[in-house]
């Protein structure tokens, strides 16, 4: 319990932005929320080793990478064998690192070839084929984007699984390339764990880099590293718009429940339903020897040099987050990263299940919500475009 306080603890001081929203919504769509937020606690409840009489809401997901290995190479059903456009970027040499661009466009991930470049997770748990996604209608794309979803339509009984997707590039980033997401829509709501990330072989000794990633109704995106030992580290000197998130400060794996380093976005609807809202948002992730870093703009908000293709590091300021070499050797802890987009789902357990279970932050008290497929309509995928670019 302890733990999950404190990593969220930085999330207050971005509180504002969210204030200002609610007073957007009007008293009918507060009252909304606030019945939706509340069965959402009632419903996922954790209970702490230390007080067994105190309940507080779910937003531990460090148990279920822990658990099992849910961050290494994919058991793949395939949909390809490439990126679209371009050349793959794991088949390129890694340059230096510089600190500006220009870049130049290796990859691209758009429209109706999206999914061309990537393969499907399938596993026991929740995760469906190529073929199950598209007869079950979980996947679909456009000229301008595609859809990757949580199964909104079937009622489920109680203990059954619930469909959903998660895939991998075919082609791995190596150090010295930048990734651009352009994201419109996130999955939300109370059970759901979306995530845009990637990691290297072996998991941890590749190195995980979660560009964006929550779980229920949060607010705000938390951009996290993790590693195979404690050499690598957050430092507080580092000029970044983000909030340190005081108890996730080593990215060791192995430490802390898995709950890597992390920062809080502090930009406005970086998350979940407000980011929805505000139309999605554009991530730049950059991968070099110099530093890992990340930047993020709300819709409003995506430069232009973005907008047109040509991005233009210059131009964006600070990043929200940022591990330079000092104190985390980039290359020493992270190898070329798979690309991954998912959305998990936790799974509901007896109340009365042993300890370790209800500290694992898994514990469901009832299966109404998971079983009743209208909980999910908010948990879905829709995303324009990404890129890699070497630098």
């Amino acid at each position: 319990m302890r733990l999950w306080i404190c990593r969220r603890v930085a999330r207050l001081e971005v509180r504002e932005g969210l204030q200002e929203r609610e007073l957007e919504l009007g008293e009918a769509g507060r009252a909304e929320r606030r019945h939706r937020r509340q069965r959402c606690v009632a419903l996922f409840a954790l209970t702490s080793p230390d007080r067994p009489d105190l309940a507080v809401q779910v937003s531990s997901k460090a148990s279920s990478k822990s658990a099992s290995p849910s961050k290494t190479a994919p058991a793949a059903s395939g949909s390809g064998s490439g990126s679209t456009g371009g050349t793959s970027p794991s088949g390129a040499a890694s340059p230096a690192a510089p600190n500006g661009g220009p870049y130049k466009l290796v990859s691209e991930y758009e429209g109706d070839t999206f999914f061309d470049g990537w393969t499907f997770w399938a596993d026991a748990v929740d995760y469906v084929d190529a073929d199950e996604a598209k007869s079950a209608g979980l996947i679909s794309t456009s000229a301008s984007s595609i859809i990757m979803k949580v199964d909104n339509t079937t009622t489920l009984d109680a203990g059954a699984a619930r469909k959903s997707v998660r895939i991998h590039s075919t082609a791995a980033v190596p150090i010295g390339f930048i990734v651009i997401a352009d994201i419109i829509k996130m999955p939300w709501g109370c059970s759901t764990w979306p995530a845009w990330w990637m990691n290297g072989p072996d998991w941890p000794d590749g190195g995980e880099i979660d560009v964006l990633e929550g779980v229920h109704d949060d607010s705000a995106n938390q951009i996290t590293l993790h590693t195979s030992d404690s050499g690598c580290k957050l430092t507080e000197s580092v000029d970044v718009t983000g909030t340190l998130v005081p108890a996730n400060n080593d990215c060791n794996a192995k430490v802390n429940g898995n709950q890597g380093c992390s920062y809080a976005e502090t930009a406005a609807n970086s998350y979940g339903e407000g980011f929805n809202r505000a139309g999605g948002g554009v991530f730049v992730t950059s991968f070099t020897t110099d530093a890992i870093e990340q930047w993020f703009w709300s819709r409003p908000d995506v430069p232009d040099n973005l907008v047109e293709g040509a991005p233009d590091r210059a131009t964006w300021g600070r990043p929200s987050a940022s591990w330079p070499s000092g104190g985390c050797d980039v290359g020493k802890y992270f190898k070329d990263q798979t690309l991954i987009f998912g959305v998990s789902v936790f799974v509901p357990l007896n109340i009365s299940g042993p300890p370790a279970l209800m500290r694992a932050g898994r514990l469901w008290a009832d299966t109404t919500l998971w079983c009743d497929p209208r909980n999910y309509d908010n948990a879905y995928w829709e995303v324009a475009y990404v890129r890699v670019y070497s630098v």
